[in-house]
């Protein structure tokens, strides 16, 4: 049997009774439309796949302004106004892809009870760059050097070419419940397959192959490299 997708949505996040910066300013500019629009975005993040809207989808972009019952150039000007409050994140806001740090905070709390993780900024940023989104207003060269710094001062459990992953990230796949053997069978597929290149997270590369293999009923396989591809015996 299939296993069961790791859930990567919420089905309800904290509405606080008193109002900040944000609702201020949205008020006082765009008056009731900016409250409304607000709580309706976060509804849609809380409701969305690893909490992002994508605007440049356009079928995702028709549902987001029939849902909102907004015009498009009203609901433009007022993410413009959550970009520059940091409601929003103003680098994704740029490639018309809607994230909010304080959401992600704020919904912390349902992602202990499960065995995923949370998507963060640097993670969702690799995986919008593996969808091939336009990354160059993202600031890469920053994301590698925090990310080269973190792994530098902790232990790396195993590293081939230009990736690596460390000691607290492969528990984080033994809490899955995979065993180290399946996990390590896993490492060595993706350092002797030839496309590897493509790839900017050992972590989340073995978590995708081991669900993957986990679906497919193959995790007891052993992986081996045919023509540069993987295949399992």
């Amino acid at each position: 049997m299939a296993g069961r997708k790791d859930k990567t949505t919420v089905d309800y996040f904290p509405h606080y009774c008193i109002s900040g910066k944000t609702m201020f300013v949205l008020e006082n500019k765009h008056g009731d439309k900016g409250y409304i629009v607000w709580f309706k975005l976060l509804e849609l993040l809380g409701s969305s796949e690893n909490h992002y809207l994508d605007f440049r989808n356009s079928d995702d972009m028709e549902f987001i302004y029939a849902k909102l019952k907004i015009e498009d150039d009203i609901l433009n000007n007022i993410l413009d106004t959550l970009s520059k409050l940091d409601a929003i994140s103003k680098s994704l806001w740029k490639l018309k892809i809607v994230w909010s740090k304080n959401f992600i905070s704020n919904i912390a709390d349902a992602y202990k009870r499960r065995n995923n993780l949370c998507m963060q900024y640097d993670d969702l940023c690799i995986h919008l760059f593996n969808k091939c989104i336009p990354y160059d207003n993202i600031n890469t060269q920053s994301i590698v050097k925090k990310s080269k710094v973190k792994k530098s001062k902790e232990d790396i459990y195993k590293s081939f070419s230009h990736l690596s992953i460390s000691n607290d990230e492969n528990k984080k796949l033994l809490d899955l419940n995979y065993t180290q053997g399946q996990i390590d069978n896993v490492y060595s597929a993706i350092e002797n397959y030839r496309k590897n290149t493509n790839y900017k997270s050992l972590y989340l590369t073995s978590k995708k192959w081991l669900e993957r293999d986990k679906d497919n009923n193959n995790l007891s396989s052993i992986p081996k490299i045919v023509s540069g591809s993987v295949s399992h015996l």
